[in-house]
């Protein structure tokens, strides 16, 4: 399949990082905050896996609490760990500078608390185009005229943050900003966190209603629909080549959910597939099984892709087909 569009002059990258707060004790949870799980994946992996498909590049998790066990799972997720050695007796923004010190390369960053993992890797793009796209110190999303998270400031406010001594946190410090750019989002995610035990049970509302599953969820859901070895083995070979290509689309500032992908690449090859998807309870999963081939997400035209090309049913070189996906997508991007 050809792809053909024309783009515009791509404006200069800016590196872009993230810091991850993870420090803090269960609380009324009981359960530490980056290992609850929702649609079979940790909320930490949830917040990562956001960030790493909006392409950014450096991802720092403060631990505190539980920090041995916290370090080691970051990094088999591709972040690094700096611990906070006295989270009992510090507030959040002393996480958050911990987390400053550590960034590489200095450039814009992102900061966010892992109990609220859930705002997508196209609106975290959108968030790093608009702070591009102006001379503001941060961008902030709104969700219905209100406030949301989570914020991305430019460079110069790292030492802003490090040096910063007011007592009403991060809030105040965006408070004393001269100049912050708002984002219009449509969607509430940046609201709902794991801050009670109402705010978890939302929060695995909308995990079901919107985000991809876990990848052994997926090949669990797979074995119990009959999907036979030979079945299972193909759709990993389906979902290793998507994977490929979403980091050549996220080099170019396309955002991909890579998790939902994953699910969609598992899943669509068995019986009733998307109806086991539902069943199970996620509808997300369900309708995005359904949508591909259609152009009605990155993901799902992605997914197409990478299925035409494991069973050689792509027209032309592999990577000839794959270059011209990618300039397709990329310049699709920088057309909206």
């Amino acid at each position: 399949m050809e792809y053909s569009i024309s783009g515009g002059e791509q404006p200069t990258k800016i590196p872009t990082s993230a810091v991850i707060i993870a420090s803090e004790a269960p609380g009324s949870l009981q359960t530490h905050k980056p290992f609850i799980e929702a649609n079979g994946r940790r909320l930490l992996s949830i917040a990562v896996d956001s960030m790493l498909g909006a392409g950014v590049s450096d991802i720092i998790v403060v631990t505190g609490f539980n920090a041995k066990e916290t370090s080691s799972y970051a990094r088999s997720l591709g972040a690094r760990a700096v611990e906070n050695l006295n989270y009992e007796y510090t507030e959040p923004i002393d996480s958050i500078k911990l987390g400053l010190e550590a960034l590489e390369p200095k450039g814009a960053f992102f900061v966010v608390s892992c109990d609220t993992p859930l705002v997508s890797s196209a609106t975290l793009m959108d968030l790093k185009d608009t702070l591009q796209g102006t001379d503001a110190q941060a961008a902030i999303p709104s969700y219905e005229g209100k406030a949301s998270q989570p914020p991305i400031f430019s460079a110069e406010c790292d030492e802003g943050i490090q040096s910063f001594a007011g007592t009403g946190g991060l809030s105040e410090y965006i408070e004393s900003l001269y100049m912050t750019a708002t984002l219009q989002v449509a969607d509430p995610a940046g609201f709902i966190a794991a801050d009670s035990p109402q705010g978890l049970e939302s929060l695995r509302e909308y995990a079901f209603a919107n985000l991809g599953i876990s990848r052994g969820e997926a090949l669990r859901i797979a074995q119990i629909s009959g999907a036979s070895d030979e079945t299972i083995s193909h759709m990993q070979k389906v979902e290793r080549k998507s994977a490929d290509i979403a980091v050549r689309l996220i080099a170019e500032d396309v955002p991909i959910d890579i998790c939902m992908l994953s699910s969609m690449c598992l899943l669509y090859n068995i019986a009733d597939g998307a109806q086991a998807a539902k069943d199970a309870g996620y509808s997300a999963v369900h309708k995005a099984i359904g949508t591909i081939g259609t152009n009605a997400s990155n993901e799902a035209m992605l997914a197409n892709l990478a299925i035409k090309l494991v069973n050689g049913q792509a027209d032309g070189g592999e990577q000839e087909t794959i270059k011209s996906f990618v300039k397709f997508l990329s310049g699709k991007r920088k057309k909206q």
